[in-house]
């Protein structure tokens, strides 16, 4: 028969085998957790992009703004109507709020490094080179604090090395 000290210890052996199986468990639900995490911030700004490319598609100004920043004219700020800079203004500012959010949530470790630097590629070479974002970047992110400022340092410094002699 078992004394009280032998049902003791085993009632210990068995709540240190079921503290080991629940943080076994907790450990695979929060890895879960953030893998799920990942894959809605990505997709959430994938399904951003989309709508934003369906709306550049479908609307003739704004797809005339953006084909004016993506061939990097030399137009300046100054060149533009109201009308034409308003729509270049709000296509740069779908692009750089969805960047602001992609650079924060790698920065955060939510999205990986390889995600980023998707992002970061199509801002470096397909709409920094223009001038046109140069004069935007000068006047609205600069003093924005809406963009995190460690994102608006990256962007200053991709801009001085584009545009070492026009660069603010």
């Amino acid at each position: 028969m078992l004394s009280i000290q032998d049902l003791g210890s085993i009632g210990e052996l068995v709540a240190a085998v079921a503290t080991i199986a629940t943080l076994i468990y907790l450990a695979i639900q929060i890895r879960h957790n953030t893998n799920q995490t990942r894959l809605l911030a990505v997709r959430d700004s994938s399904d951003q992009f989309t709508n934003f490319a369906l709306t550049i598609g479908s609307t003739p100004e704004l797809r005339s703004a953006m084909i004016r920043v993506r061939t990097f004219s030399e137009e300046r700020r100054d060149d533009l109507s109201t009308e034409d800079w308003l729509n270049i203004e709000m296509v740069l500012r779908a692009v750089f709020n969805t960047a602001n959010k992609d650079f924060m949530t790698y920065k955060s470790g939510i999205a990986d490094e390889g995600y980023w630097f998707q992002v970061r590629d199509f801002l470096v070479f397909a709409m920094f080179p223009s001038k046109l974002v140069l004069d935007w970047w000068n006047t609205e992110v600069i003093p924005a604090s809406s963009y995190d400022q460690e994102f608006r340092d990256w962007g200053n410094t991709q801009l001085r090395k584009l545009h070492p002699q026009e660069y603010v």
